[in-house]
């Protein structure tokens, strides 16, 4: 059976579940090819983007009039025939040596000329507008336009014509009722099969002077059995001409078109068929005088039953069977597949399909280059017994076309035992340079009882960057079905798959370069049987940052969508990560909005694992993203590193919400007392500021400050230490209504002067009746965790009496200053200042003086 030059690519049949699981399952067979080989200069794939790739057209076959067999299929694809040097195939049983016989024949200047010819618009415009009434007039017009030219133009032009204007009689072909195939005949009714092409060819050669005649034999076309050992009747003729003492072979049928599978006649110019090299036309014609096969050694019967199934491409890419040598293969002993080996210039890939029928079967073919031996290897599994398509495509590297028909192969297969079958692999899989290494003879994966997941290992490029999705038996994407991740060190692509319903999956694996822009095309496809699934898991998104800074969840280990249980208020995340990474957040609802107060993430140092809060608002499907990054890294850029689903079927009765604290807040360890799970400062109804307390390690001191609109309001915050209850005491007092900011600074003592932004706060100020400001206080004041019991307000009234309450801890002297003026020394006892004055119209100041040095302000109160 001859090549068809395109197929539609579709899955219809499905083997049974593999069983081998590696590379390493099935030992390749060494094969040795006696010929010489042209050796591959170097390995890289390219960059293509494409998707699966296509193959070319519809089924194209070429007619013959074969009485030996069953209806069979034959084509050849479009190609400019070039020079070969000789041919050696090979068996197990026998050798066939091709070569021409005539090694001058298709000389530089015959390839010059026959191009020109095939090239020659003048020629194809002026045949096109003949209409002659009678051979003789044909002759004369052809005799016109050739007269003065070469041979090869005046064949070219009788070609043409012929394949222009005789249409391939398809009723006569299948009903045996052949028409008259004279010269006349076929002229007069524009309709003929071989004999009428090659009469009419010959005819007209003869009217001109061009030496020519027509060869019966037997030709594998449209009738062929590829199980047939022998031909009894020749079935097919066509032509030899005599230019310039060298003889060429012509074949008119099969340059004028096919029939298609509605055994229709599709009229197309196919220029491979005029001066056709006799070492191609070989593999399809057989003359019935071996003298017309032009070769040195003429071959026999059963050496061309035995000749592969090649198409004009296979010449064209310069392509090498190595293994094996004979149309007809079989499985080998006990194995359940067969193997193709193809030796192709580095410019070539290959893709195969294999096919029972009309249907192509899934899983039933697996190519790769192997480049230790510089071959691409294609690998046949059958399901079952039958016989067989092995078809194998071809195209350029650089060419965005589509696979075209190379060479084909029969695969007789009596019994099988153990099938296997093998993931559909694209185009973009080989030139992505991609390996499969787990899961390599699996297209059809089973989930056992008891199994949560399914592994498939793959080797990439470093430049190649792989993705995955997982489809249910509805075809709808698996939401947490999939994780992917690459281990640099192996190079290794570890894509884990986890079905939440029993049935038949479907996996994909995309990949491209990671410099290209676009979509990913698929790689790679697996289904996934799924059967008693007990225990579903999921995955949560996870990017490359995860796997390259080395995080790991601890909780929860495998929930892709986390739920929001009834009376909980918020979900936790637990992540390991090396003491150099830091960790962040982000919560959005189910609009996508950002929640505000709606994560805290922290490092816990008991545990050493970073523990990631997330309380939502309202119900809904809501979105958690966890940012990472290196501490050594200057930017305050973080990437992605995982990405989990929040589902709250009802919002919280008590929602909570969590201030924006830093990493610093956690660094220096703090913890909010009050107010408790809330972004909001409390705000009484009759209050005048609003307090907010923090516990922090002694060794830390404390600053803060409250912002209206973004502007600071002065004297607007009082930060103290309550040495009774061990807590900071951070009190805020605003100066109109609104949401306002609270922010909190901290610093450890004595490492450095600059304070940390730790947390920040809301706060909401519905009314307010009235307005206050704190005294100030300076830094020693928070450094040596002072306290004011009263009064508490800035501005006092001229002219009054207050009494002036104070903790100011381990002070050698703390006097008081009026304006410039100082007050008599008194009311310091154990670490208490407590002193009535009358005020006049200065400033009271407060300083202490430690280890005998300098008295340092404290507090400031200003005059009304």
């Amino acid at each position: 059976m001859g090549c068809k030059e395109s197929v539609n690519v579709k899955s219809v049949v499905t083997p049974k579940p593999a069983i081998l699981q590696s590379f390493d399952d099935i030992q390749l067979k060494p094969i040795v090819s006696n010929g010489s080989h042209s050796h591959h200069e170097d390995n890289k794939k390219d960059d293509s983007t494409s998707n699966y790739s296509t193959i070319s057209d519809k089924p194209n076959y070429r007619p013959s009039t074969s009485q030996n067999s069953r209806k069979s299929q034959n084509s050849y694809c479009s190609s400019s025939s070039l020079l070969t040097q000789g041919i050696t195939v090979e068996n197990d049983t026998f050798r066939i040596d091709i070569r021409p016989l005539d090694s001058y024949a298709f000389n530089d200047r015959l390839v010059q000329q026959r191009q020109a010819a095939i090239d020659n618009v003048v020629y194809r415009t002026a045949v096109n507008s003949w209409r002659p009434n009678s051979i003789e007039q044909l002759i004369e017009q052809i005799r016109n336009l050739s007269t003065n030219q070469n041979l090869v133009d005046k064949a070219w032009i009788i070609f043409y014509w012929v394949t222009q204007n005789i249409e391939y009689d398809v009723v006569s072909y299948f009903s045996k009722n052949y028409a008259d195939q004279t010269a006349e005949g076929v002229f007069r009714t524009r309709k003929g099969v071989c004999a009428g092409y090659a009469n009419i060819f010959k005819r007209l050669c003869d009217g001109i002077g061009l030496e020519c005649v027509k060869i019966g034999g037997y030709a594998k076309g449209y009738g062929f059995d590829p199980k047939a050992t022998v031909l009894t009747e020749t079935d097919h003729a066509w032509n030899s001409v005599r230019i310039d003492n060298h003889s060429y072979l012509i074949e008119s049928t099969w340059g004028a078109g096919s029939l298609n599978d509605d055994k229709q006649f599709n009229k197309k110019l196919d220029t491979y068929h005029f001066l056709s090299h006799p070492e191609e036309f070989i593999y399809k014609h057989l003359p019935e005088e071996e003298k017309w096969q032009l070769l040195a050694s003429p071959i026999v019967m059963e050496q061309y039953m035995k000749l592969p199934a090649v198409c004009p491409l296979y010449f064209q890419f310069k392509l090498e069977i190595v293994h094996p040598k004979s149309n007809i293969v079989q499985l080998l002993n006990d194995d359940s597949y067969t193997e193709v080996q193809i030796r192709t210039p580095m410019n070539v890939r290959l893709i195969t399909t294999l096919k029972l029928g009309d249907k192509e079967i899934q899983g039933g073919n697996h190519v790769r280059f192997d480049p230790e031996q510089q071959l691409w290897l294609c690998y046949f599994a059958p399901p079952s017994k039958g016989f067989y398509e092995m078809m194998i495509y071809a195209k350029e590297k650089n060419d965005p076309g589509d696979y075209r028909n190379a060479l084909m192969f029969h695969l007789e297969v009596m019994d099988i035992i153990n099938p296997i079958s093998f993931p559909k692999v694209s185009a973009s899989f080989h030139e992505l340079g991609l390996r499969i290494i787990q899961s390599t003879y699996q297209h059809t994966l089973k989930l056992e009882k008891g199994a949560t997941h399914t592994k498939i290992l793959l080797h990439s490029p470093l430049d190649v960057i792989l993705i995955a999705g997982l489809k249910n038996s509805k075809g709808v994407e698996v939401p947490g079905g999939h994780r992917v991740s690459f281990d640099k060190e192996k190079q290794i692509w570890q894509c884990l798959f986890a079905p939440q319903s029993n049935g038949l999956h479907e996996i994909s694996i995309y990949a491209k370069k990671q410099d290209d822009i676009g979509s990913y095309p698929c790689a790679v496809t697996f289904n996934l049987e799924v059967f008693n699934l007990t225990q579903p898991i999921s995955f949560p998104e996870t990017f490359q940052p995860y796997y390259d800074l080395g995080l790991k969840i601890i909780q929860p280990k495998f929930q892709h969508t986390l739920r929001l249980k009834d009376s909980t208020t918020h979900v936790q995340i637990l992540i390991q990560a090396p003491l150099d990474v830091i960790l962040i957040a982000g919560l959005k609802n189910s609009k996508g909005v950002e929640v505000v107060g709606g994560h805290e993430v922290y490092f816990d140092k008991q545990s050493s694992l970073w523990r990631c809060m997330f309380a939502p608002q309202e119900s809904g499907l809501h979105e958690i993203v966890i940012y990472v990054k290196r501490k050594s890294v200057q930017c305050n850029t973080c990437a992605q590193a995982l990405k989990f689903n929040l589902d709250v079927e009802q919002a919280p009765r008590h929602p909570i919400s969590y201030p924006n604290t830093t990493s610093y807040f956690y660094h220096y360890d703090l913890q909010i007392i009050a107010p408790n799970n809330s972004r909001f400062s409390v705000w009484l109804q009759n209050g005048s500021y609003s307090e907010i307390v923090l516990r922090a390690p002694m060794n830390i001191q404390l600053a803060g400050e409250i912002k209206y609109n973004n502007r600071k309001i002065e004297n607007g915050s009082l930060l103290q230490y309550d040495w009774d209850k061990n807590l900071w005491q951070c009190l805020f007092a605003p100066q109109t209504t609104g949401i306002h900011k609270i922010i909190i600074y901290a610093v450890k003592i004595g490492e450095s002067d600059m304070l940390h932004s730790v947390v920040e706060f809301d706060l909401d100020v519905t009314h307010l009746k009235r307005s206050i400001k704190f005294p100030q206080t300076y830094s020693c004041f928070q450094q040596t965790k002072c306290k004011i019991y009263e009064p508490l307000e800035d501005n006092l009234k001229r002219g009054s009496t207050v009494t002036l309450h104070c903790r100011i801890p381990d002070a050698d002297k703390v006097r008081i200053k009026l304006g410039s003026q100082w007050l008599t020394e008194g009311g310091y006892e154990k670490n208490i200042l407590k002193r009535q004055i009358t005020l006049s119209e200065e400033n009271i100041t407060i300083m202490a003086s430690y280890k005998d040095e300098d008295f340092l302000a404290l507090i400031v109160y200003t005059m009304k």
